[in-house]
């Protein structure tokens, strides 16, 4: 029993020295990584040449049918806001397509469950586009065959918002009441006052614009709680305008692409630039394309905190041998010389065709694009699959990455945003059963963020914890040999 005594001590003073010593690393270790987190909070810049993709996850967990073209946005505080159209009948939203979406919160640490935006619809909901202000209120357009608020039974543009303090969803607004056609692919964005600003294409012959697809835009004034008139931001044209995107600079300026086949010298489509300025004035109409050969679609667009405007889009010029396959093509307008630059082509390393590119900016002015591709590049396949490339304000393009690596079907409709700390977050559909979440297409997202490290542990703290932990065995075993001779 004795006997049975003394190893029971022994192994107590063994377990508190295990504790000394490992509550001492542990405290070095929690302090080294939050200085670590620290350092990555206050930089300037980003040196992500060592940074990994995370692991895939599944965004659309609830989702029981096809998720596909998802919008994301990442807002002031880092929370990740993903929304996108679903077929799934969820939340009794009815097995017609429907607007959902869903927040990673960043104090969390984990996703919200998923919201149905739509509610109100009865009928298709799609092309969604979605902005958070500095406020961290959510802002939502989507195009809806609903027949609500005197729409008709075309396809219009519709408005809602999530409001942080409240925790809820406006009611549905109508932004296209002027149209009397079909309304899609709605942009949208929020300036520094809270003005929301949206442009679309639209087949409504207003204020002249043809019964052909124009691009309309409205506003919504945060001074007078009211959307402007419709505005055609494609005048002139006497064809079809294509895909458009927007941004807002500093000033609240609005600046606008799409594609059209009116303003070319060359009889195809090219990449048309416009803006609308505080002062209620639109520029002239600049073909951004000026030196495509083919055609060029697809355009989106950015800008940097100094009012540097980005743009790329797929064109099938063969430019700098790039091929007669679509490529990611480039170019930028400099806020203090006040000119354009040449041609860049982004997707060097493709080989098939390059779709549909988004263009982000972070605060150091790195660009950042993601489209999806084609090409079977570093063994990813010969399906889709979702690329990023990025470039620093002083360098030149990095190589190629593949985003989608754990897919083995079509990846396809990227959509991104870079926070504060640098990471780049990453949305897309994809038709892979991956995870068990199905045959069907769902939301897929990765991150790019920095290796974990090692951290320095602090040695002074480090040796006298084993210097504590060697002197309490060191008793134990000298108690232990006296009491057996």
């Amino acid at each position: 029993m004795k006997k049975k005594k003394n190893i029971l001590i022994v192994l107590s003073i063994l377990f508190i020295g295990f504790l000394v010593c490992t509550s001492s690393l542990h405290a070095i270790n929690t302090k080294a990584l939050i200085d670590y987190k620290n350092i990555y909070n206050k930089t300037n810049s980003f040196d992500r040449s060592s940074w990994v993709w995370s692991t895939t996850e599944v965004v659309s967990t609830e989702s029981t049918a096809d998720s596909r073209n998802p919008a994301l946005f990442v807002d002031s505080a880092d929370n990740i806001h993903v929304a996108w159209q679903d077929w799934t009948d969820y939340a009794s939203s009815g097995t017609d397509m429907d607007v959902f979406y869903k927040r990673w919160n960043a104090s969390t640490s984990s996703w919200t469950t998923t919201e149905v935006i739509s509610a109100e619809s009865t009928d298709e909901s799609q092309s969604v586009s979605l902005f958070v202000d500095y406020k961290g209120t959510v802002h939502v357009v989507w195009g809806d065959y609903t027949d609500m608020l005197g729409a008709g039974t075309d396809r219009d543009i519709f408005y809602k918002q999530w409001n942080s303090s409240t925790s809820s969803w406006t009611s549905p607004e109508l932004v296209s009441t002027e149209s009397t056609g079909s309304s899609r692919h709605a942009s949208l964005a929020v300036d520094s006052e809270g003005n929301i600003h949206v442009v679309w294409r639209d087949y409504t012959d207003y204020n002249g614009a043809g019964t052909d697809e124009d691009i309309f835009y409205k506003f919504w004034n945060a001074s007078s709680y009211s959307w402007n008139t419709t505005e055609v931001v494609s005048t002139g044209s006497i064809d079809d305008s294509g895909t458009t995107s927007l941004a807002v600079d500093s000033a609240g300026a609005v600046h606008i692409v799409w594609h059209d086949y009116a303003y070319n010298i060359d009889d195809d489509w090219d990449i048309v630039y416009r803006n609308f300025t505080t002062s209620n004035l639109w520029s002239p109409i600049f073909v951004v394309s000026n030196e495509s050969t083919g055609i060029a679609v697809e355009a989106s667009i950015t800008v940097d905190l100094t009012d540097n405007i980005y743009i790329a889009w797929r064109d099938n010029t063969n430019y700098a041998s790039s091929g007669f396959d679509y490529d990611i093509f480039f170019k930028s307008w400099n806020s203090s010389t006040t000119l354009w630059t040449l041609y860049e082509v982004v997707s060097s390393e493709s080989t098939a065709d390059s779709w549909l590119p988004t263009i982000a900016v972070d605060s150091t002015s790195t660009i950042h694009i993601v489209w999806h591709d084609y090409t079977n590049y570093t063994n990813c396949g010969f399906d889709h699959d979702i690329f990023y490339k990025r470039k620093d304000i002083s360098s030149s393009w990095t190589i190629t990455e593949v985003i989608s690596t754990e897919s083995t079907a079509d990846s396809r409709s990227p959509s991104f945003g870079v926070d504060s700390n640098g990471l780049v977050h990453v949305v897309w559909f994809d038709f892979t059963d991956y995870l068990s979440s199905g045959t069907d297409i769902d939301i897929f997202y990765k991150y790019l963020s920095p290796i974990p490290v090692i951290p320095e542990f602090d040695n002074v703290a480090m040796i006298s914890s084993l210097m504590v932990g060697t002197f309490l065995l060191l008793i134990v075993f000298v108690q232990y040999r006296r009491k057996k001779f």
